[in-house]
């Protein structure tokens, strides 16, 4: 399993992430989010994932994120089990927004 700090804006990231597996649709609160904005690459690399998925149309969830994943970045076996962990996160996809302005508001200089 990928561990990470638990710090305001590692949960942020986890946190949209979560949203977006969920209801993809949100997207259009993260107009503003890049790929780099995201504290660990491996979250950037979902969310890259994501937005692609989105931008072809296809569905988005656990498992095309992951197939996703790897066909254009290079993924380890815990890679599936955290996508999970993400999709069971406890979050209100209503509040994608606050997320992703949380972790924007949380960028380092």
């Amino acid at each position: 399993m990928i561990r990470y700090e638990q710090d305001r804006r590692t949960r942020a990231e986890q946190n949209l992430l979560s949203a977006l597996l969920r209801k993809s649709e949100n997207i259009r609160h993260c107009m503003n989010v890049r790929c780099d904005d995201f504290s660990h690459d491996q979250h950037g690399m979902i969310f890259a994932s994501i937005r692609s998925l989105i931008d072809d149309g296809e569905a988005v969830n656990v498992e095309s994120v992951h197939a996703h994943m790897q066909t254009w970045h290079r993924v380890n076996v815990s890679t599936y089990a955290y996508l999970l962990t993400l999709a069971e996160l406890r979050i209100a996809t209503c509040y994608t927004g606050l997320y992703a302005a949380a972790m924007l508001n949380g960028r380092k200089s």
